[in-house]
């Protein structure tokens, strides 16, 4: 019930009914990061980021993973990039997967450390980061969450490059998504080549062309 009341934006009810459960029912650090995660929603960062480093101080790695990456998102949401950029990093380096199974790639998880980059003005950074998560490969991976986590981040790839003026980088882009995402089990993915394609065409100033592949 918790989980449809947010769904449906109604987070003050989520978060009140959410400090009734009895702790045998839901582990306390997991309530904690559900109630940060409506404090940022609601636009309080000071409470929310004083639950995320009670967690961080005191949780499992895994819970404090979880805490790093929702205290790294309240940072950016308050512009404040230099520290969020500090704290994805450091979310990173505690992540059990932040040895990825190909050598010389990053893991999924850098993913927010790359969006990061790009909002502060670091597109070629951010597409080079967002290239080597969509060349590694997850321990526990098969065919199409493979290629979901591959068309995502090379769309993601297409938005730095289009940021830094890459227009031949975006086009190279374009088959690679397309190809990936029809092997994705997500129906969002079957479109993303169309978001690429639309990046292509507002660099080269053909708007129309643009909205009706944004459209798609």
């Amino acid at each position: 019930l918790i989980e449809v009341l947010d769904a449906e934006g109604r987070g003050e009810a989520a978060d009140s009914m959410l400090r009734t459960v009895s702790p045998r029912l839901i582990e306390q650090k997991d309530a904690l990061n559900r109630r940060a995660a409506y404090l940022i929603r609601a636009g309080n960062y000071d409470a929310a980021q004083q639950l995320l480093a009670d967690v961080v101080a005191s949780g499992g790695q895994h819970d404090r993973v979880d805490a790093y990456w929702m205290l790294t998102i309240a940072l950016r949401q308050q512009g404040r990039f230099a520290a969020a950029l500090d704290t994805a990093r450091r979310m990173r380096a505690l992540s059990s997967n932040a040895a990825p199974t190909v050598p010389g790639t990053a893991p999924g998880v850098a993913s927010l450390e790359a969006q990061i980059l790009l909002e502060r003005g670091q597109p070629r950074a951010a597409a080079a980061l967002f290239d080597s998560i969509a060349r590694g490969r997850e321990e526990v991976e098969s065919g199409s969450t493979a290629a979901r986590r591959e068309t995502w981040n090379l769309a993601h790839s297409a938005s730095a490059r289009a940021a830094a003026g890459d227009t031949i980088g975006v086009a190279r882009l374009i088959d690679s998504v397309q190809s990936l995402g029809a092997a994705s089990g997500y129906g969002r993915d079957l479109q993303l080549h169309h978001y690429v394609r639309g990046l292509l065409f507002v660099a080269r100033h053909d708007d129309e062309r643009a909205a009706a592949e944004f459209q798609q």
